[in-house]
């Protein structure tokens, strides 16, 4: 079996890593490491380079003490809730001994030509098709939120011709989520004001959700920018269904913003995994949550914080503003 490992920025990440590659090695699977990288990213991955699965080191939002590990498909999706119960059930009958491991003197991270290579992949594939002037006029602030995300975000919106101010962008192992990214957006508000940027957005750890603002620093969070990014799909005839999915906990204002466009509004258990089964169902090409995750379909059926920034910048390009 062929098995693709990414990392968030958590110093534990490194040994977990380490202990998942060495046992799946020793039980004849293929590991291939990239380490530090995005949630979306290994998500990717796995469809692209044809992985029988992908493991991503991440507790996504929560703080740098937590960690766990979330499993992919070979096509890039989440196991249903029926295989999670499974492994769960193993991992519980499982009496052995876990190895002692000391995160003390551990190197986080050291960056190699074949980790770039990695991230220069990921990047051509959520830029393709767009010229280096394609964001050029748009002020981006980036609070990397110390994660996986650091290096990626500032990457693309650069590669695009943007003006970007980053943030949070030095992960030590021990800061992701400090006081910043998608559940703290306070620093990220007041950046957009203090530099005249045209918006500004929040990833999460691993950044697969993202948090935004205007340029007046009004907070949007998942309904606000599944509004925006419905009206522009509807309008540029690519809202084939003319449906948006979300979930339960999504706001009743967003149903009724929806109807006044002609676009339908289809609800879900909460989760991702559920918006993502309904889109794949019903062949609707925009599902999300108020809390950030954001899914496209021609792009995956993972939520990605970075490519929904992308569109959302694409729409300032174009529109001049957020609030048009």
């Amino acid at each position: 079996r062929k098995v693709v490992i990414g990392r968030d920025t958590r110093i534990s990440g490194v040994w977990i890593g380490q202990v998942l590659g060495n046992a799946i090695s020793a039980h004849g699977g293929q590991v291939t490491s990239i380490d530090v990288m995005t949630t979306p990213a290994v998500s990717f991955f796995c469809r692209s380079d044809e992985f029988d699965v992908g493991l991503m080191i991440s507790a996504s939002h929560n703080a740098p003490q937590d960690n766990g590990i979330k499993i992919f498909s070979s096509q890039g999706s989440k196991l249903s809730d029926e295989e999670e119960q499974k492994i769960e059930q193993a991992v519980i009958q499982d009496d052995s001994e876990s190895p002692f491991f000391d995160i003390n003197g551990t190197n986080l991270e050291q960056i190699t030509a074949c980790q770039i290579e990695w991230a220069n992949r990921y990047i051509d594939f959520l830029c393709a098709g767009l010229s280096a002037e394609a964001l050029e006029g748009v002020k981006i602030v980036l609070d990397c939120a110390y994660g996986a995300a650091y290096r990626i975000a500032p990457m693309l919106f650069g590669k695009l011709g943007a003006e970007v101010v980053t943030i949070n962008s030095e992960p030590n192992g021990h800061n992701i989520n400090d006081k910043c990214g998608s559940l703290h957006p306070e620093q990220m508000v007041e950046t957009v004001l203090n530099s005249n940027a045209s918006f500004g957005v929040a990833f999460d750890g691993d950044s697969h959700r993202a948090i935004f603002c205007d340029e007046d620093g009004n907070l949007l969070d998942g309904d606000h920018i599944l509004f925006i990014l419905s009206r522009h799909l509807s309008e540029s005839g690519q809202m084939h269904s003319g449906c948006l999915v979300t979930t339960v906990m999504a706001n009743a204002g967003l149903e009724v913003a929806l109807a006044k466009k002609d676009i339908r509004l289809v609800r879900t258990r909460v989760g991702d995994r559920y918006v993502a089964e309904e889109m794949l169902r019903g062949s609707h090409d925009l599902g999300g949550e108020p809390s950030g995750h954001i899914i496209f379909k021609s792009q995956s059926f993972s939520g990605d914080g970075i490519f929904s920034a992308l569109k959302v910048a694409q729409i300032v390009k174009e529109r001049g503003s957020l609030k048009n």
